[in-house]
Order: C-alpha cells, then sequence, then structure tokens
C-alpha cells in the first residue's frame, strides 16, 4: 500500500496540465461553433428523440432554449480556455454538455463521450494555474496521480479502439477498403488522395492502424520512446483527420492529449510557454488522510468501470455487429459499412386496417441511425402507438440489414408485433439471426479484382 501511495501522491508540475486545459478549451469552442447551425434540426423540429435506457424524462428545452443553453456552453467554454473561474465555469459546462448528450442517443459520437469524461477529470486537477488570464506566482501543490488519471483515459481509448479492430472484417479490409476507394473515386482527402487506391496504404490503415491503436498507450507511457510515439501518433490523427473528416474533433483532442504524457514541467523548460507559467511545484508535498484513503479507492473504482465497460457486450447473446448492444461507451470506431432499408406500419386491430408512419417525426440522421439499431426502431414502434391514439395499436416493422459488403438480410420479420415487446428488454432474442460469412470478393479481394 505504501508503494501505492508513493506512486499516486509523487510531486508533479501543473504546467502540462494547464496546457492540456487550454487546448481543452479551443476544442470545445470549435465543436460548439461546429454544432451552432444543427441545433434545430438536431433538438426542435424532431418530434421524437431516441433514449437512453431509464433516461426517457429528458427532453429538450422548447422554443429558443437549446440555442441558450449552447450559448452558455460557449461563454463558460471561454472561461475554462483562459482559466477564470476554472472549476466553476468547468462544472457547469460539464452539467450542460451532459444534458445536451443525453437528449437522443442516436446523436452519440465516441468524441462527445470523451470530451465529457476529459472534462471530467480534468476538474480534479490543478489545471488552472499555469497558461491561464492572470497566472499567479506560487506554490502550486499538484500530485502525480494528477497527470496519471488524464494518461490512463486516453490509453483506454486507444487500448480498446484497438482491440475492437480484432475481428474478421477488420482483417479482410472491411470497411476500410471501401472507404478508401470510395474517396479516391470521389477525389476526396487532400493531399493524400492520391495514395487511396494502393493496396500498400489500404494494409498500412488496416493492420498498422490496429497494431498503432494496441501498442502506442505501452510506448507513450514509456520514456525512452514517448517522443517517437508521439510523432507517429500526430501522422496517425492527421491522416485520420483526412481520410474521415466525419470524426470531426477527435483526432485533434487526441493529439492535443500528447502534451501530458510527457515530464509534467517539460513547458516550464521552453523558451516561449514557461512565462505562461509562473508557479513552481513544491519538492515534497504530502497528501492529507483523507487523499490518502480515497484518492486510490475512487481511481481505483474509475478505472475499473472503464476497463469493464468496453466488455459489456460480451454479456448479451448474439453478434454485437448485428445487435449493436454495448457499442456506445466501448471505443469501437470506423468498425462497420452499413446500408439498411426499413419499412414500418401501424395497424388498427379492430379494422386490420394499415397506416404509414407520419413523416418529419424525426430527422434524417435519426432516420439513418435508426434503421441499423433494432432497440431504436423498438423505442420508435412504441412511441409510433401511443401517438396513432388507437386503442391496442400493433406496429410492425421490415428491416433488412447489409453489413460490411455482405447480401442484405432480414434483420426484423415484418410479421412480429413491436408493441408485445418491452423496450426495457434485455435481449434481443425477436430479431432474425445473422449470418457472418463474407462474400467471395472480399474474402480474397486480390483474386477477384485478377478475375475482373
Amino acid at each position: 500500500m505504501k508503494t501505492i501511495h508513493e506512486f499516486l501522491f509523487r510531486p508533479a508540475h501543473p504546467a502540462a496540465l494547464g496546457l492540456f486545459r487550454l487546448l481543452y478549451g479551443v476544442i470545445l469552442l470549435v465543436h460548439l461553433w461546429d454544432q451552432w447551425p444543427y441545433i434545430a434540426v438536431n433538438f426542435i423540429e424532431p418530434e421524437f428523440h431516441f433514449s437512453y435506457p431509464g433516461l426517457s424524462w429528458i427532453h429538450p428545452l422548447p422554443g429558443a432554449g437549446m440555442y441558450v443553453v449552447h450559448g452558455l456552453m460557449a461563454v463558460l467554454a471561454v472561461g475554462i480556455l483562459l482559466g477564470i473561474r476554472f472549476r466553476t465555469c468547468l462544472g457547469a459546462f460539464l452539467c450542460l454538455y451532459l444534458y445536451t448528450f443525453l437528449i437522443d442517443a442516436a446523436y452519440y459520437k465516441n468524441h462527445y463521450y470523451l470530451t465529457f469524461l476529459t472534462g471530467m477529470l480534468l476538474w480534479f486537477t490543478p489545471a488552472n494555474y499555469c497558461f491561464v488570464f492572470r497566472a499567479p506566482e506560487r506554490t502550486v501543490p499538484c500530485f502525480s496521480w494528477h497527470v496519471y488519471l488524464i494518461r490512463f483515459q486516453f490509453c483506454v481509448v486507444y487500448f480498446y479502439a484497438g482491440l475492437a479492430k480484432l475481428n474478421w472484417d477488420w482483417w479482410y479490409g472491411e470497411p476500410v477498403r471501401h472507404l478508401l476507394r470510395a474517396g479516391a473515386a470521389a477525389g476526396k482527402g487532400g493531399i493524400l488522395s492520391p495514395l487511396y487506391g494502393l493496396d500498400i496504404f489500404i494494409y498500412l490503415m488496416i493492420y498498422g492502424g490496429a497494431m498503432f491503436d494496441l501498442l502506442v498507450p505501452f510506448f507513450l507511457i514509456n520514456r525512452t520512446t514517448r517522443k517517437y510515439a508521439a510523432l507517429v501518433a500526430i501522422f496517425f490523427h492527421s491522416c485520420n483527420h483526412l481520410i474521415f473528416p466525419n470524426i470531426l474533433i477527435f483526432p485533434f483532442l487526441m493529439m492535443f492529449s500528447l502534451v501530458v504524457f510527457f515530464n509534467s514541467d517539460w513547458p516550464t523548460r521552453n523558451r516561449f510557454l514557461k512565462y505562461y507559467c509562473k508557479v513552481s511545484a513544491p519538492e515534497s508535498s504530502e497528501p492529507t488522510t483523507r487523499q490518502r484513503r480515497w484518492v486510490p479507492v475512487l481511481l481505483g473504482l474509475y478505472a475499473a468501470v472503464q476497463i469493464a465497460l468496453p466488455l459489456r457486450h460480451h454479456l448479451y447473446p448474439g453478434d454485437i455487429f448485428w445487435t449493436s448492444q454495448g457499442e456506445h461507451f466501448a471505443w469501437r470506431m470506423i468498425l462497420k459499412r452499413e446500408r439498411a432499408n426499413l419499412k414500418m406500419y401501424i395497424v388498427d386491430p379492430r379494422t386490420g386496417e394499415k397506416f404509414k408512419p407520419e413523416e418529419g417525426l424525426i430527422n434524417f440522421r435519426q432516420f439513418i441511425v435508426m434503421k441499423t439499431r433494432p432497440r431504436f426502431i423498438l423505442q420508435f414502434a412504441h412511441y409510433l402507438a401511443r401517438r396513432s391514439g388507437i386503442p391496442g395499436a400493433k406496429v410492425f416493422a421490415e428491416n433488412w440489414h447489409s453489413i460490411n459488403g455482405r447480401e442484405y438480410q432480414l434483420k426484423i420479420s415484418p410479421e412480429t408485433d413491436l408493441t408485445q415487446i418491452r423496450t426495457s428488454q434485455s435481449f434481443l432474442d425477436w430479431m432474425a439471426p445473422f449470418d457472418k460469412r463474407l462474400p467471395a470478393h472480399i474474402e480474397d479481394p486480390d483474386r477477384t479484382a485478377a478475375a475482373q
């Protein structure tokens, strides 16, 4: 136990944390700027929102309320960036951000989740003493666990992103091969577009991407290799930004996190940066009795949750590619190329008359996600039954789904009355089974190309 305390409570410098806080504030402002034009489309116009389990009571504010929420978040993000009333601004921002995040599960993105976790962890650190408006000149107690906590979170993201790539689809090249070749045909990707059609580049992204995610955490925490690992990480995330522009702030957040993997005082040794960090770290600092008792316990609990949560899909029957159960909060990124068809209709049990759902209840983005997620289809079916006003209304759906180049497969039978299935049901055993076999042209793309 003494060794654990020595590891967690070694004196550290708040300089790297302060720089990361500033960069995090920049990320927040860019993110809010990007989201502003879509506030009405995402929150105001849809009549229905897909909820997380147990959170169906969370709804968007009426009228201009969501614009006010995002405007307040922008003001608070400026406070975070400048280090003004840091914990007050960050705490208020996280409350508002979590609220918008939980309104609709169809809008889930891994970088939204990571943005929230990063801010939550920063709140517990002395990240407001360097690179701030009116920086103080005094000694600031900072412990090694403040830095290790941020490092741990980003290492988890890397490792589980790599672990998720250890599946047959990825090793056969899906969906990366298709996305790159489609990008090459469309002339997308900027300076990298000439490489998209080259097999060597495709295999570099497939196998190199998986190995990078799995190994880079270990190279970043090793002093002798972290400098080289950081350079590789910058190249990797820059390529991801060009190849997959829809991942938005994620590559930049990952690149900015690299500042905390070096010695905590490294900015003070930089000729330019040292002027923005005039505080000093004590040569020795003793934690309080309460800190010694509770910090290791709370850190252990947080680490256990972050390690276990991405693995929970193994508790559900069926293939996660097919059921999508356990995809959220698991760092599963760019693993599926999906195509789907969905038809839904309402039946009046008294007359047998069929009705199509009214258009405009959800937006295009919600619909695209819903038709590949059976739990969302089930939620929407129950909503349609309630909204119809028909006593005992039945709702049916015919859902065909193609994953990573496979033929379309029936996912939800049109003979299944979805209103008879509880939305809280844990297992999706009412779905058709999944045929995992990949088409021949994907299993052996080189042979197929030669034959053509």
